[in-house]
């Protein structure tokens, strides 16, 4: 079973994940390129950040799928 948690910072989606049992993925913060640029100019760099997001969560949620099968 894959189950795939999202939500606003301060929610609750790190709790509720450590309270499962399985394997967990967390978004990498670390390594995204456009955050000091986004908050730099986010006018400017809002769209390349969500598809660089975007990017993440779909290569997250597939690399998860393919672990549980």
């Amino acid at each position: 079973m894959l189950i795939v948690i999202g939500g606003l910072i301060g929610a609750g989606k790190s709790t509720l994940v450590d309270n499962l049992d399985g394997i967990k993925f967390f978004e990498p913060v670390e390594s995204n390129p456009y955050l000091s640029l986004y908050y730099s100019d986010p006018y400017k760099y809002c769209f390349p950040m969500q598809m660089h997001l975007l990017h993440e969560r779909y290569r997250m949620i597939k690399e998860a799928y393919y672990r549980s099968i």
